[in-house]
């Protein structure tokens, strides 16, 4: 029977005595540092921006505010008159049979080059949801959520100020202002958006007898 490297020898080497030599332990030298070296400074991590939490705002001149952030917006939108009577209800390419709503909205959102919407991509994005050659993802995937009567928009958001304070002069988000002020090592960015605008972390508001709207700052 071949022998493996888990068959241990049959006359193993004794194992060598160690040898115990006593010494003096070397006083720590100081470690120079990059400057005395000559060499470049380490550069600091690049911090986090609202860009993390995918913040879009609306284009001005370009995207229309009220759809801002909307299926019925994005360019994966398929709507029912594409698909020519081969299916009924609105789709996305992404998301394929999955039905959807023009109000709804999810965060993959991605607004037309020039505001404007493309014949020829929605005919393209319709066979594609057809034959199933592009959809490779879910509603829960892409945090789909359906028309509940507002958007998922800055200005219905928990995390909502509508006056701000003196650093931003208007709008601001309170979230984007915690985490400058509790991880400012990780976190740092404009606390500023646009009332259309709209991010992933996006709160429902909560109600209560000081704060009927369940916004803060309102």
């Amino acid at each position: 029977m071949a022998k493996t490297i888990f068959d241990a020898p049959a006359n193993p080497r004794p194992a060598r005595a160690a040898s115990i030599v006593a010494y003096d332990e070397p006083e720590p030298k100081e470690i120079p540092s990059q400057a005395e070296e000559g060499e470049p400074p380490v550069e600091a991590i690049p911090r986090l921006t609202m860009t993390a939490l995918g913040y879009l705002a609306p284009r001005k001149g370009i995207d229309a505010p009220g759809d801002f952030r909307s299926c019925m917006s994005c360019r994966n939108f398929v709507p029912e008159r594409a698909f020519h009577a081969a299916t009924t209800g609105n789709h996305c390419v992404l998301l394929g049979t999955w039905p959807i709503e023009p109000h709804g909205n999810c965060n993959h959102y991605a607004p037309w080059g020039n505001g404007k919407p493309v014949e020829a991509a929605i005919e393209a994005h319709a066979l594609a949801c057809l034959n199933g050659s592009r959809a490779a993802l879910t509603p829960w995937d892409v945090n789909y959520c359906c028309d509940h009567g507002h958007s998922h928009k800055c200005r219905d958001c928990k995390h909502f100020d509508r006056i701000g304070d003196a650093d931003t002069n208007g709008p601001e988000c309170e979230l984007a202002e915690e985490f400058n002020r509790e991880i400012p090592n990780v976190f740092q960015a404009s606390e500023s958006v646009d009332p259309d605008g709209g991010c992933n972390a996006w709160a429902e508001p909560v109600p209560d007898e000081s704060n009927p709207s369940g916004k803060e700052g309102q």
